[in-house]
């Protein structure tokens, strides 16, 4: 199986190449470039309710996990005291966290 350009530079399977080339072409009265707008502008929409959700999640739990890895006096424990989390809560929730991995941290950003 050889890869072709898109797929190797934009991530495209033959499948969804076919698809774009196919709505750019239904798209008759416009030229390609205009097609190829439309298409962008609603997966931009469709995209803003998620970029919304989950940026500043992301920003967060980024920023958070930097300040623990950087700083010796924060920590997962020092957290846990300002959200007032017992003893015996903040040690398992430690133990079994990494709080300078921005997955771990973005649980509890998230709070789910």
């Amino acid at each position: 199986m050889t890869v072709t350009f898109n797929e190797e530079r934009f991530g495209l399977t033959e499948g969804q190449q076919s698809c774009i080339n196919s709505y750019q072409s239904q798209q008759s009265n416009y030229n390609t470039y205009q097609a190829y707008a439309n298409m962008l502008a609603k997966t931009l929409k469709n995209s803003v309710d998620a970029i919304r959700t989950w940026f500043p999640i992301n920003l967060t739990s980024r920023s958070t996990a930097y300040l623990i890895y950087s700083n010796a006096a924060l920590s997962c424990e020092g957290f846990m005291t300002q959200a007032t989390v017992n003893a015996t809560q903040t040690a398992a929730i430690c133990a079994k966290f990494n709080f300078t991995d921005i997955d771990d941290v973005q649980f509890f950003v998230r709070g789910k």
